[in-house]
């Protein structure tokens, strides 16, 4: 009870001191956000009206700039002072057509002589009759006196055209605007007439307030009003009380049964007023969707701040129930326990992440170093290896080594291997499917010391191993993307063995190179012909192909006769027939079946680089092939043989037939644990599995899962497990 009322007291204190500033926090963040939504919202509705108003000058200007262009236009002036029908009819209908493409607003355009019988469109002449009869189905013009308008109109003015049912609009609403020609004539002959449908107008108006208006007024300067839209019909006492309304600022007002935001504004050059409106609901919307955000944050914050005060109570209560231990309390004692066991448990865990940690290191190692070889250099490499080994991309110089064993499965190769003599670094790696291990050298120094760091190389091996039958070392390179070559030169170099004199180490050293006898380049050649065919059966198909192209343009050089080259390409495709796969090998021989066909480069490098290509993805297919059912025989070798008391891991590498290394590092790819490792979690699985489903005996499960010893067996389980079997098996049956 003591220790209940200490957590308690605590939780309830560490809740009021963070949830008091999150609530406060919140009430001023959502009142912020709802004032700053508010705001904008209110700014948008207000230069949204702003440019609306700009463009309804615009369109009005528009109109006032085509009828003085009309103005302006010498022919059209003179047929309509001469009141000539046939210069009309040519010249009219055009100009009222461009006018009513070139319009910020789809609008009609017409024009009406004084005294005619016909009115002018962009279609063509019109009857007076056939005109008035088409508006008479959409507008009320006994209502709107337009053509009364029409004809005594001495000045520009516009009016409401619309059908009227009880005072209300119906159907089309359109809006006139006129402007008498001249303009500047008392007694003009003749009337330009636009029509603009109000609904486009609303379109437009929608665009830049961003979101449909539901009410729209529209007055002249001399409150005659040209053009409404309304979401529910209003009476007139409705409109005369939002036309007194303020000019330029907002306020709310409820029309109908809504609640509206209303505003009232003038264009600066023509003064015609506009009077919108829009659903508060509608233009604050977001205003609500941010405070419903808002209160779902302050809700998060607020769990959080729960959590974060129920997590800090354990934790300040800690140190009181550890002071709690002192006082006999045997209530508490199997929490404490508990609490030790989880710490222990929590320790035992970082342990084993540690030694996962040291046992993926060498997988790391042995896939850089071959990725290196094998000419797979990329950044996602180099940027590991920068890492893994920093000193590595610093060296001055690189060559490889290879080397054979006497017995091959007792090869240890794992990480760096320093040379103090020659003060060498040698990165090593196994090649399991040629059985060689390769290495890696690296120095600092300019001198050639080949030969020096083989033999350094073989004193210490042969301390710790079986003696190494063979050494091999390839040419001096300066960066890590010319390894490839010197694996390959190394390669060459033992099958050549080339400089004998050197007992059983032998180096690649490229001959004839720089000089200009015929001899001297012929086994230059050689050479390149040389690594290109091992390539073949050794790196990667992109490094295979620069090889490859390093030949063809040694070829094609000043000084190769033309007889000398073609007898070159078919040496050439004869000894690679002779290191592809057999399957590649007859494909190929099927296809070549004249010598004419080496007769040009071109047709030889199409040839070669097919064969490249297919024997280096058949020689990786089998490396692949050879890694997965290796890695399939030693899985199915340890479920076989893990529970045997003696079973260890020479005894699977001869099994298996590979070294130790190769096998142990074919697991951890493979299964993430070394073979220790894995034979102990299967042993272990398999304890466990007696001691739940069984009743034999712990000292006869020992034996049954491969350990001699009783004692080491209860050690090995309790630190696995946290638990002794016996207690594990208590524990399970409760």
């Amino acid at each position: 009870m003591q220790t209940r009322s200490w957590y308690r007291r605590y939780f309830i204190t560490y809740c009021l001191i963070a949830i008091i500033p999150v609530v406060l926090l919140g009430v001023i963040i959502c009142i912020n956000t709802v004032r700053a939504n508010r705001t904008d919202a209110a700014q948008q509705y207000q230069r949204a009206i702003v440019q609306v108003a700009s463009h309804m000058d615009a369109i009005m200007d528009d109109m006032q700039q085509a009828v003085q262009h009309y103005e302006d236009d010498a022919e059209l002036s003179r047929a309509i002072s001469d009141s000539d029908p046939l210069l009309l009819e040519r010249y009219l209908p055009g100009y009222l057509a461009a006018t009513e493409k070139n319009s910020k607003i789809q609008l009609q355009a017409m024009f009406y002589f004084i005294g005619d019988s016909a009115l002018y469109t962009s279609a063509g002449p019109q009857p007076y009759e056939t005109v008035k009869k088409d508006l008479s189905d959409l507008v009320d013009l006994d209502y709107s006196n337009f053509f009364t308008q029409i004809v005594t109109s001495s000045a520009i003015s516009s009016w409401q055209l619309s059908k009227r049912q009880n005072g209300q609009v119906v159907g089309t609403d359109l809006m006139a605007f006129i402007f008498p020609f001249p303009s500047y004539s008392v007694s003009h002959s003749g009337t330009f007439i636009f029509l603009v449908n109000i609904s486009d107008l609303k379109a437009i108006f929608a665009d830049y307030v961003d979101m449909p208006l539901d009410y729209l007024y529209l007055y002249t300067a001399s409150y005659k009003q040209i053009g409404s839209s309304e979401a529910q019909p209003q009476n007139e006492e409705v409109r005369k009380m939002l036309l007194s309304g303020p000019v330029y600022t907002l306020y709310d007002k409820k029309i109908g049964e809504d609640e509206c935001t209303v505003m009232r504004y003038k264009t600066d050059i023509f003064g015609i007023q506009i009077i919108s409106a829009i659903r508060s609901e509608l233009l604050y919307a977001n205003a609500r969707t941010s405070l419903q955000r808002s209160l779902l944050l302050i809700g998060l914050c607020t769990f959080l701040a729960v959590a974060a005060a129920l997590l800090l109570a354990r934790y300040s209560y800690g140190p009181v129930r550890r002071l709690m231990k002192i006082v006999p309390n045997d209530e508490n004692i199997d929490e404490f326990m508990a609490i030790h066991q989880h710490l222990d448990n929590i320790t035992a865990n970082m342990e084993t992440m540690e030694e996962r940690g040291a046992a993926v290191l060498p997988i790391v190692h042995d896939q850089l170093v071959m990725e290196l070889l094998r000419g797979k250099e990329n950044e996602w490499l180099l940027e590991t290896l920068q890492y893994t080994y920093p000193d590595f991309c610093s060296a001055g110089q690189y060559f490889v080594i290879l080397t054979t064993a006497a017995e091959p499965e007792n090869q240890q190769l794992h990480g760096p291997l320093y040379l103090p003599d020659t003060q060498a670094v040698l990165y090593g790696v196994l090649v399991e499917e040629t059985d060689l291990a390769a290495f890696i050298a690296t120095r600092k120094g300019d001198d050639d010391a080949r030969i020096a760091c083989m033999r350094e190389l073989a004193r210490c091996l042969d301390t710790d191993m079986p003696p190494y039958t063979a050494y091999s070392a390839g040419s001096i390179v300066s960066s890590t993307s010319q390894i490839t070559t010197s694996f390959l030169e190394a390669y060459v170099a033992m099958r050549k063995k080339q400089n004998e004199t050197f007992e059983r180490f032998y180096m690649y050293s490229s001959l004839g190179q720089g000089k200009d006898s015929p001899a001297q380049k012929h086994k230059s050649m050689d050479d390149m012909i040389t690594l290109y065919l091992q390539s073949l059966q050794s790196v990667d198909e992109s490094t295979a192909l620069s090889l490859l192209g390093a030949v063809e343009n040694a070829l094609t050089a000043n000084g190769i006769s033309v007889l000398y080259r073609h007898f070159t390409y078919v040496e050439i495709f004869s000894r690679a027939m002779e290191v592809v796969p057999e399957s590649i090998a007859d494909k190929f021989r099927e296809e070549v079946t004249n010598l004419n066909q080496f007769s040009t480069p071109e047709l030889f490098s199409d040839i070669m680089q097919r064969l490249t290509i297919e024997a280096c993805r058949e020689q990786s297919q089998k490396r692949k092939n050879l890694q997965l059912n290796t890695r399939r025989q030693i899985l199915e070798l340890v479920d076989a043989h893990y529970t045997e008391p003696d079973f260890a891991l020479t005894t699977l590498s001869r099994m298996a037939g590979y070294s130790s290394t190769y096998v142990n590092r074919c697991l951890r790819e493979e299964v993430g644990m070394s073979f220790i490792q894995l034979v102990s979690e299967k042993r272990m699985n398999r304890a466990k599995e007696m001691l739940r489903g069984t009743d034999v005996m712990v000292k006869d499960i020992t034996q049954q899962v491969g350990y001699l010893d009783a004692a080491s067996f209860v050690r090995k389980f309790k630190e696995m497990e946290g638990l002794t079997p016996s207690e594990y098996r208590a524990r399970y049956k409760e």
